[in-house]
């Protein structure tokens, strides 16, 4: 009781034990670790903020096209590709096929055979083979 009354009045005429020392010093080293601990731990823990440089965004386009619009467009890289084929002197234009009819095909050989004949060909290849 009288160490009671000594403490709320701040007097300190008594003997503080060794024991209460220790375990106060004690506390205060593992109270000083657990900050250091919470600390590492958070800091791990913590994400990096990286800072990116400022970009801009593009507004969104609309994906779904009017059909007006669409055939103008078609229209339009039509009317540059037949421009390009008119103007073009060097483009490569496909040939007409002309053995497609088998008529045709047979008509030709029947020429070259005459003209074979007609320059002394045809007679020599014979007497090729026959030698």
């Amino acid at each position: 009781m009288i160490r009671l009354l000594l403490r709320l009045l701040n007097i300190k005429d008594y003997e503080v034990c060794q024991s209460c020392e220790t375990l106060k010093s004690q506390l205060a080293i593992a109270n000083e670790n657990n900050k250091e601990l919470t600390g590492t731990l958070l800091a791990l823990i913590k994400p990096k903020v990286f800072e990116s440089p400022a970009v801009q965004i593009p507004p969104l386009q609309q994906s779904a096209i009017v059909f007006s619009k669409r055939r103008e467009i078609l229209e339009h890289a039509d009317r540059k590709r037949s421009d390009i084929l008119s103007t073009g002197k060097f483009i490569v234009k496909p040939d007409e096929n002309k053995t497609s009819d088998p008529s045709k095909i047979a008509g030709d050989n029947q020429s070259i055979s005459a003209l074979e004949q007609e320059l002394g060909l045809g007679d020599t290849d014979a007497t090729q083979k026959s030698n």
